[in-house]
C-alpha cells in the first residue's frame, strides 16, 4: 500500500505527513486542498470494487469470493414512530464501524494517488479524507495554484467515473506560508468542477495559515 495511504491503524504516518509539511513552508510555499466525499462509504460500487480488487492488486479465488460475499445480501430497513419499513438489498456501500470498511474503501479510491501524482502535487488519503498537498518557490505561487485547480477538477471527474460524489461545500483550500511570505500567495484560486465559484474566502485569515517562526 502507498506510504501516503493512511488507514485507521496506521497513525504513526500521519504525523510523518505533518512534519514534512512545515518542513515545506520553511522553505517555500505551501498549498492544501482538502477534499470531502458526501456519504463516501454509502456509495462504493461492489462491481468496480471487486473488478479493482482482481485487476489492480491480485485478488482472487477464495480470498475474493469471500469479500464479495461479505458485501453481497446485505439488507436493510428503516424505523419510523414505531413502524419498520421493508427490507431492501444493499447495491452499494461497504459497512462502516468495522476494519474491514475503511480499507475496502482505502483500496477503492487508491487510484487517486498516481492521478495526483500526475500533477506534481502529493496526496494523504486517510479512510474518506483525502488532501492534496503542494508546495513551489514563492515566484512558482502561480504555477502551484494552476496545478491544484486542474488536479481538484482531475479529481472530481475521477470520482464521477467512479460513483463518487466531491462535495463543493465542504470542500476547502488553505494556503501556507511563513509570515514575510504571505504576499506571494495568490487571493483565490479556481476549480471549473468542483464550484463555479472561486474557492476564497471574505477574511484572509481564514484561507490562509501563517506559520509564526522567529
Amino acid at each position: 500500500m502507498n506510504t501516503h495511504t493512511h488507514i485507521y491503524i496506521y497513525i504513526r504516518h500521519f504525523g510523518e505527513a505533518m512534519a514534512r509539511v512545515l518542513l515545506d513552508i520553511l522553505m517555500a510555499l505551501a498549498a492544501l486542498a482538502l477534499l470531502d466525499l458526501s456519504a463516501a462509504f454509502d456509495t462504493v460500487d461492489h462491481h468496480i470494487l471487486l473488478r479493482r480488487l482482481r485487476e489492480s492488486y491480485s485478488i482472487s479465488g477464495v480470498a475474493l469470493t469471500w469479500i464479495s460475499s461479505y458485501l453481497a445480501d446485505r439488507q436493510q430497513s428503516v424505523c419510523h414512530t414505531g413502524t419498520q419499513s421493508a427490507q431492501e438489498c444493499i447495491k452499494f456501500g461497504v459497512p462502516q464501524g468495522s476494519v474491514l470498511g475503511p480499507l475496502l474503501f482505502v483500496l477503492y479510491t487508491a487510484d487517486l494517488v498516481p492521478l495526483i501524482a500526475e500533477h506534481s502535487l502529493h496526496s494523504h488519503l486517510y479512510a474518506d479524507d483525502t488532501q492534496v498537498y503542494g508546495w513551489s518557490p514563492p515566484s512558482n505561487a502561480s504555477m502551484l495554484q494552476a496545478n491544484m485547480s486542474q488536479c481538484i477538477h482531475d479529481v472530481a471527474r475521477w470520482t464521477c467515473c467512479n460513483r463518487l460524489q466531491l462535495n463543493a461545500q465542504k470542500t476547502e483550500f488553505i494556503w501556507c506560508a511563513l509570515a514575510h511570505r504571505r504576499h506571494y500567495i495568490p487571493y483565490y484560486i479556481y476549480t471549473k468542477s468542483v464550484t463555479t465559484q472561486y474557492i476564497r474566502s471574505t477574511r484572509p485569515e481564514t484561507s490562509v495559515c501563517t506559520l509564526m517562526v522567529p
